[in-house]
């Protein structure tokens, strides 16, 4: 019995008891043709997957897996996963969705306050030009803006809206949040009646929910073009939650005043010469993205994985010790 690991482990605190294991197979960064290659010789009965591989995890490869039992990514998105193949074959799946150690996670909540803090005050371009060598030389282009008394629309109240919150108000910022599954109930927080509503009264957007079929587009072009002018639009949930097009045209146009990406459209098949989101971000020093870190620190992503690696190994009875 073997369990596939392309997951990061190399990090992790006593990590040569999995890269020592006769049952582990430690693939990470391994690419679709490497992964089915290991697949046919060694018979997975497991899989740890990386929380946001260069591919979709999709029945074309699933299917090659014969022996499969579970497959576990240790985050909570799990778009890059074809859940509907592991149901329909059986194949129990694991996510950090739901469960308690996601209350002791807050990476992907501090980057979202950060990558709001570096759009705010320009902090991305005012750092290029100190690498071009210039000092001092367009103050102009560098003006930013405090956060105190700005408001911050925050869609989605669970743990990274929940988390983002509490930063915010912090730094004395006027907190509005929504959503339709949650009571949200902490003082500082003023509860809007819709999603349109929180959106047209805001300085600030930041979206904060799983992709489904209920988010996807959710922040169309109605939406974004409904948002206050020289506003402000921060997504680290999942690319496919914004119409990248209009959020394109409201930046060229100026219509919003700067965005904050660390996630984008279809990130299985990037290529940075032809992504129109990507080629904007060039041109356009308002627009700042980054290739989905959010989640990444030492701390939180040792929390993630252990979570993952000691689900798979408990559910094939494997003892992790051995």
């Amino acid at each position: 019995m073997k369990i596939l690991i392309t997951a990061p482990i190399d990090f992790l605190p006593d990590n040569e008891k999995l890269l020592n294991s006769e049952k582990v197979i430690y693939a990470y960064k391994s690419e679709p043709e490497e992964i089915l290659k290991l697949e046919e010789e060694h018979k997975f009965s497991g899989w740890i997957c990386s929380p946001c591989p260069t591919y979709s995890i999709n029945s074309d490869i699933l299917s090659k897996f014969s022996n499969l039992k579970i497959l576990a990514t240790p985050s909570t998105g799990s778009n890059h996963i074809d859940k509907t193949f592991l149901e329909e074959q059986s194949i129990s799946f694991f996510s950090l969705k739901g469960t308690d150690v996601v209350n002791q996670i807050y990476a992907s909540s501090e980057y979202t306050f950060t990558l709001l803090m570096m759009v705010l005050k320009k902090c991305n371009p005012a750092i290029n030009s100190v690498s071009q060598g210039k000092w001092r030389k367009s103050e102009n282009e560098f003006r930013g803006h405090e956060l105190i008394g700005k408001s911050i629309g925050i869609l989605g109240y669970g743990r990274i809206g929940s988390n983002l919150s509490k930063y915010c108000n912090a730094f004395d910022m006027k907190v509005y949040a929504f959503d339709p599954y949650v009571r949200i109930s902490d003082d500082w927080v003023n509860v809007s009646s819709s999603i349109d509503s929180l959106i047209s009264e805001v300085d600030i957007l930041a979206p904060c929910v799983h992709l489904d079929d209920s988010t996807k587009n959710l922040i169309n072009r109605q939406r974004i073009f409904s948002m206050k002018q020289g506003s402000f639009l921060i997504n680290t949930s999942r690319g496919e939650v914004i119409d990248e097009k209009a959020l394109i045209e409201a930046l060229e146009s100026k219509h919003l005043a700067g965005c904050g990406l660390d996630v984008i459209h279809d990130e299985f098949n990037i290529s940075n010469k032809s992504n129109d989101i990507i080629k904007a971000s060039v041109s356009n020093k308002n627009l700042i993205i980054s290739p989905h870190i959010a989640g990444l620190t030492f701390e939180s992503e040792t929390k993630a994985q252990m979570a993952a690696i000691n689900e798979v190994f408990n559910f094939l009875n494997i003892n992790l010790k051995k």
